[in-house]
């Protein structure tokens, strides 16, 4: 936020530079008064609007809770920022300053309900409507000073004229531009949830709810930046993950450290058949399992002699049934594989170039962004038409989980 008050302050400076400016050139010539003077207007106006996003700024939590005032104008911060040098990240890192104030609010919203009928006044609508016991700069004037929030507890018996007429116009102002805290919660709440609750654990169907910022009127351009930049950090640490992953078969043992290996070798076939069946029955699976379930039923097939051929079968359809919407998930999800039979098959340099293409991403441009997610596509179909005996990899650390069932015992 501290670039961003010092980002405001100097376009501040620069515009009233500019507006000393166009006042010199409008005393110096006698022609375009009237276009000099729009300018000039112009200039105020972006001014006045760079003044207000610094007030906002510049305020702590304590001065929106206290006039139960949400903040309104992502839109304004977006056009402002327009041309200058701040990053997704950046950008990404006001609206959370924002949005959790927001929040903050909300949430005194919902503990006390100062607001009759579980209300909020829609600022952004102020203007539309037409007070006539109150202006609009004193209406602003009274929530800023937490005045009307004082107003909304008193006894009716207690108001005055005026603040009974004003209460009257706001009920009737709330039934034209209603905005509820229920749905602004479940508007700020939706980032909250998936994104400052998740502590750089968000994922992609996280990052797919975090909708609000359309809905606030974000450009769209900056939205598509700002969902890119969380789908790199989501992939950086996936490819973190994988580097130091325990089963890589770069490593010592492709079988990383799993809960559901267990001693089968004095188990019946009865209760083997039995687990089977909480994971696969009928030739389908009972629920969508992760990798190492798959390998652990697998191990259990193996351990009352399914045949190989139901085994490859159970495998494929595991594979047909993965989500294949995103590449980068593709090259995560076949990673061992990939690595597994490189050595084997003679296609190492193969793999480096698809690893070179996953580690772009983190330092691509946007306009390079999309030109990468195709290349690794291509690469990842091609590396998929040189395995011979496709699911042999999967197979093999089926037997091996099937070897650590029986030394478990």
């Amino acid at each position: 936020m501290e670039n961003y008050i010092k980002y405001l302050k100097e376009r501040i400076a620069f515009y009233e530079q500019s507006s000393a400016l166009v006042i010199k050139a409008i005393e110096k010539s006698n022609k375009s008064m009237a276009k000099m003077g729009t300018l000039y207007n112009k200039v105020q106006n972006i001014i006045n609007l760079y003044q207000q996003l610094l007030k906002y700024a510049e305020q702590p939590v304590e001065y929106f809770i206290k006039a139960l005032k949400l903040y309104g104008p992502f839109k304004e911060i977006f056009y402002c920022l327009e041309g200058s040098t701040f990053t997704a990240y950046d950008k990404l890192g006001i609206v959370e300053h924002f949005v959790s104030i927001n929040i903050a609010v909300l949430q005194d919203c919902l503990a006390v309900q100062e607001f009759k009928n579980n209300q909020i006044i829609n600022l952004e609508k102020l203007s539309d409507y037409d007070f006539k016991s109150v202006t609009e700069e004193e209406l602003r004037a009274m929530l800023e000073s937490g005045e009307l929030v004082a107003i909304t507890q008193k006894e009716e018996a207690t108001l005055s004229d005026r603040e009974r007429h004003i209460l009257m116009e706001l009920r009737q102002f709330h039934e034209k531009f209603p905005v509820t805290i229920d749905e602004q919660w479940e508007l700020f709440n939706r980032f909250k949830v998936h994104y400052i609750d998740k502590n750089d654990t968000f994922d992609l169907d996280d990052i797919a709810e975090i909708a609000f910022l359309e809905q606030v009127e974000i450009p769209e351009q900056d939205v598509e930046d700002i969902h890119k930049y969380l789908s790199k950090e989501y992939y950086r640490r996936q490819s973190r993950m994988l580097k130091t992953s325990q089963k890589s078969v770069k490593n010592d043992n492709p079988l990383a450290e799993n809960p559901h290996v267990v001693a089968n070798n004095r188990r019946s076939y009865k209760e083997i058949i039995h687990e089977i069946k909480s994971f696969y029955d009928n030739g389908n699976f009972v629920r969508p399992l992760t990798q190492s379930e798959l390998y652990y039923l697998l191990s259990l097939m193996l351990d009352v002699s399914f045949p190989q051929e139901t085994i490859i079968k159970t495998i494929e359809m595991w594979y047909n049934e993965q989500e294949r919407s995103n590449i980068f998930t593709e090259y995560l999800l076949n990673y061992d594989r990939y690595a597994y039979y490189a050595p084997r098959q003679h296609y190492e340099t193969d793999l480096s170039f698809l690893d070179e293409l996953f580690g772009s991403i983190f330092i691509t441009t946007d306009d390079d962004y999309e030109a990468t997610k195709q290349y690794m596509l291509e690469e990842c179909t091609r590396m998929d038409t040189l395995i011979n005996s496709k699911y042999c990899y999967d197979y093999e650390i089926a037997q091996a989980y099937k070897l650590l069932n029986k030394k478990g015992n």
